[in-house]
């Protein structure tokens, strides 16, 4: 499938846009905090714990730190609705993808804000329940919503475009499944180890999404 120069030139800036974005996921979001302060807290209840965890100050400068990942996730999910909209089905599911990603922005921000905040009232000894409570909910359900309804969405898309991976439609219906789960963890007392198998689910989800972007990147894309 021969594409024209547009849509190489945009495939290899949402490429690069999307392989940054994964970096700074795992950079700023997995690997840095882990490293710093063990596994994360999520769905507990207890102070002690919490503020165990959040007494690391050095999480606070990741946190602040994922905050240039909208400068790569914005181009990666524009550069996804156009590469996607082929026809007018393609089109309307990958508009509506484009969507669900622009919606999520603002949650990724608060929710890294307010961890870095949760930061500074662990360690001035505030009480850290509410606004931990508030993050927890936010980040770690409603935003789940937002990631089903793009990593869903841009996969019914991929179904008319061949340089993605042929597996990706059905594994991006998976990932949104698992993060509508993922959605009820905090409520249905479902352990926070298992909502790890939906996140990285959409770590893949990423991968495969960068896999055809490159492909389209080049004068003649691959069949999957």
């Amino acid at each position: 499938m021969k594409q024209n120069d547009t849509i190489i030139n945009i495939a290899r800036v949402g490429a690069i846009a999307g392989w940054l974005t994964l970096a700074t996921i795992i950079v700023f979001s997995v690997l840095g905090p882990q490293v710093i302060a063990g596994q994360r807290v999520s769905g507990s209840l207890d102070p002690t714990v919490i503020k165990a965890y959040f007494s690391h100050t050095t999480l606070a400068p990741f946190n602040a730190g994922e905050f240039v990942f909208v400068f790569f996730f914005i181009p990666f999910a524009v550069a996804m609705r156009e590469v996607l909209s082929i026809n007018a089905r393609a089109r309307f599911t990958a508009s509506v993808g484009l969507a669900f990603c622009i919606a999520a922005v603002p949650m990724y921000l608060i929710g890294n804000a307010l961890q870095a905040t949760l930061v500074t009232v662990a360690v001035r000894a505030g009480d850290i329940m509410p606004l931990f409570r508030l993050w927890d909910i936010l980040y770690n359900s409603a935003t789940y919503t937002l990631e089903a309804g793009y990593a869903g969405m841009f996969a019914l898309a991929m179904r008319d475009v061949r340089a993605f991976p042929r597996w990706m439609p059905a594994f991006g219906l998976v990932v949104a499944a698992l993060q509508i789960l993922n959605v009820t963890a905090l409520f249905a007392g479902i352990p926070d180890t298992l909502t790890l198998i939906g996140n990285i689910a959409l770590l893949g989800w990423f991968v495969g999404a960068n896999i055809g972007m490159g492909r389209l990147a080049k004068p003649l894309a691959g069949a999957a």
